[in-house]
C-alpha cells in the first residue's frame, strides 16, 4: 500500500509538469540571505521537488552549458545566445587590505607598489584561466578556494584583493580593513544575472524560481 501511495505521488507530480529535482547554482558573491526566503516559499509550494543547491565561483555559466545545473545566478555572463538571462543586480567590489599593513604607510600609493605584495585570488570552481575579475597581471598572486579564506588572509595582513561590499562593510567600518583608494580600483562592480538554457525544458518549479526574481532588486537598499 505504501509503495502504491509513493507511486501515486510520483505520478501526480509529473502530471503537474512539476520537476522531481531542480539543480540550482548560485555564485558565492551573492549574499545568501537574498535567496533563502525564496527557497522557503519553494519548499512550501513544491514540497515534492528535491532541490540540489550549489555554491560556486566564476563557474555558473559553464555549469549551465554543461547541463550540470538547471538554473543559476552568475557573474560575468558571456554567452547570451544559448542562455536566457536577466540582470538582477550588481555588487560593489572594493579592493581592501588590512589596516595594519605596512604599505599603507606609504604616501601616494600606486598600483606598482601593490604588485610587490600578494593579490589574494579565489580560483574558479571549474578551472578557467580566462575567467577572472580584477586580477592584476603583474601582481604577485596567492590562490585560495573560497571567499572566507581570502578574507582571513587579507585581514591577517598577508595580501590584498577585491571582495563583495556586503562581506567587508562592517570590517571597513570597524577599522580592521582599509579600502585601497587608487584610480585603477575605483567603482569596481560586477553585474549579476539569473540564467538558464534556452533549449532546456522548464517546468513549473524552474518557472517559479525564474519569476520570483522579477520582483527582486539586489540594490534596493543602496539607492
Amino acid at each position: 500500500m505504501e509503495s502504491f501511495l509513493e507511486f501515486e505521488k510520483f505520478a501526480n507530480t509529473l502530471s503537474k509538469n512539476q520537476e522531481l529535482k531542480i539543480r540550482f547554482s548560485i555564485t558565492a558573491l551573492w549574499p545568501l540571505n537574498e535567496i533563502t526566503p525564496i527557497l522557503k516559499e519553494l519548499e512550501v509550494d513544491f514540497p515534492d521537488t528535491e532541490v540540489v543547491f550549489n555554491r560556486e565561483v566564476l563557474s555558473g555559466e559553464r555549469l549551465l552549458l554543461r547541463k550540470n545545473v538547471d538554473i543559476a545566478i552568475v557573474e560575468l555572463l558571456q554567452n547570451k545566445i544559448d542562455l536566457e538571462q536577466k540582470k538582477i543586480g550588481s555588487l560593489k567590489m572594493p579592493t581592501v587590505i588590512s589596516s595594519k599593513h605596512q604599505i599603507l604607510k606609504k604616501k601616494g600609493l600606486k598600483l606598482s607598489d601593490l604588485e610587490k605584495f600578494p593579490q589574494i585570488i579565489v580560483r574558479s570552481t571549474l578551472e578557467d584561466r580566462e575567467r577572472n575579475f580584477g586580477v592584476i597581471e603583474k601582481a604577485k598572486k596567492w590562490y585560495v578556494n573560497d571567499l572566507d579564506s581570502k578574507l582571513q588572509l587579507i585581514e591577517d595582513g598577508l595580501g590584498w584583493g577585491g571582495l563583495p561590499e556586503h562581506i567587508v562593510a562592517d570590517k571597513i567600518k570597524s577599522g580592521k580593513l582599509s579600502v585601497i583608494d587608487i584610480k585603477e580600483f575605483k567603482k569596481r562592480e560586477v553585474d549579476l544575472y539569473i540564467a538558464r538554457r534556452k533549449d532546456d525544458y522548464h517546468g513549473v518549479v524552474s518557472n517559479y524560481l525564474w519569476d520570483k526574481f522579477d520582483d527582486l532588486d539586489l540594490n534596493r537598499n543602496k539607492k
